[in-house]
């Protein structure tokens, strides 16, 4: 079979994928715009072009005429990716959007309207966020009980996680760095079992400080036209995501006052 290549630039945050031993794939989801492969329990997302929310596993391809493909098996590994007769040799490697820590302060949150999360998770949340300023990784484990609830590829509660996560790392000292990082390391271990493949990818993503443009340059300066701008991400997505960063920095804010009077 005669095949089709193409160059493509992979992310480095899929990169122990592309660089390894080829291994078995699933084509997952193809659109016109992006195509979803399944790898090793990890995904890998095709897509023409970067933008303000381009996914940290993404690699860029110059054409996406996978049609008809969805389902199919592919091979990844040794720097290429192939589906049927299409093959995808990566000769460029990008760094995603990285949220690096030290801020003093995540800025104001705009509330963001009704909330898109149920009472439960939105108490899980405040105990892992109170938990986690305190140093405390047991946050995990309020965390880790509501991953995949909501509805989509990527469910409220996940996105409220991320938020969460990417927020104490954006705040969290080099000591407290360590703890955030486990914290997120144990989330993205339960993940694959309890959500999405697309969310727990994410999450993935999240425990390393790796997030979409739009919502990375939000955390690291932040406006009312960067939180709009993360709020138009999916359905509910940004919505839900903002929810976390809120619960996060409220948290913080109430043990940098306690500090200060102690």
């Amino acid at each position: 079979m005669a095949m089709n290549p193409q160059v493509g630039a992979a992310s480095t945050h899929v990169h122990d994928l592309l660089t390894g031993p080829p291994q078995a794939g699933l084509v997952r989801r193809v659109g016109r715009d992006r195509a979803a492969v399944e790898v090793a329990g990890r995904l890998i997302v095709l897509v023409r072009a970067t933008g303000p929310q381009t996914l940290p596993c993404s690699v860029v391809v110059p054409r996406l005429d996978l049609a008809g493909v969805d389902g199919e098996r592919a091979l990844v590994g040794h720097q290429q990716l192939v589906v049927g007769d299409h093959r995808v040799e990566i000769v460029r490697w990008w760094d995603p959007p990285r949220v690096h820590p030290g801020a003093r302060s995540v800025g104001p949150q705009p509330s963001g309207g009704p909330s898109v999360l149920d009472d439960d998770t939105l108490r899980a949340l405040r105990d892992a966020a109170t938990a986690l300023v305190a140093r405390d990784t047991t946050a995990a484990e309020c965390l880790v009980q509501v991953l995949g609830r909501g509805r989509g590829s990527t469910p409220d509660a996940d996105d409220a996680v991320a938020g969460l996560l990417l927020a104490g790392r954006r705040l969290a000292d080099p000591d407290a760095l360590r703890d955030v990082e486990a914290v997120g390391a144990t989330v993205a271990r339960a993940a694959p079992s309890r959500t999405t493949l697309l969310s727990a990818e994410l999450l993935r993503a999240a425990a390393h400080g790796y997030a979409v443009p739009v919502l990375v340059q939000h955390l690291t300066s932040p406006t009312a036209h960067s939180a709009a701008e993360v709020e138009r991400l999916g359905a509910t997505s940004g919505r839900a995501t903002l929810a976390g960063v809120r619960v996060l920095h409220r948290a913080w804010r109430r043990g940098a006052r306690e500090a200060v009077t102690a």
